[in-house]
């Protein structure tokens, strides 16, 4: 195949791909009931702002703990059992602090 059939044949790919999207777009805005038209942050923006903040939560929690608990472990003043239970306590703690997270109306 010539490179002018290939650039052709993507041409009208692309063509055919604007076509179909264009017309299953408006196939959904005919089943979407009038009135519910949301202005705004779509839901899922929201979602990623929330997931955002909590990210940011965790990494604060989790550069604190390690700034606090790393040097007291390596200097010996806590036991292994000590410094397990708190790994283990941190890792609870950033689990439910995702948790949080609720999807917004």
């Amino acid at each position: 195949m010539s490179p002018q059939a290939q650039t052709a044949a993507e041409i009208a790919n692309t063509l055919f791909d604007h076509y179909l999207a264009r017309d299953v777009s408006a196939m959904i805005a005919m089943f979407q009931p009038e009135g519910t038209v949301e202005y705004g942050p779509a839901p899922s923006n929201k979602l990623a702002r929330a997931a955002r903040d909590l990210i940011g939560q965790n990494l604060t929690f989790s550069a604190i703990y390690n700034i606090v608990t790393v040097p007291l472990a390596l200097a010996g003043y806590l036991s292994p059992l000590v410094a397990a239970i708190l790994m283990s306590s941190s890792s609870i703690a950033v689990l439910a602090n995702g948790l949080r997270l609720k999807i917004p109306e």
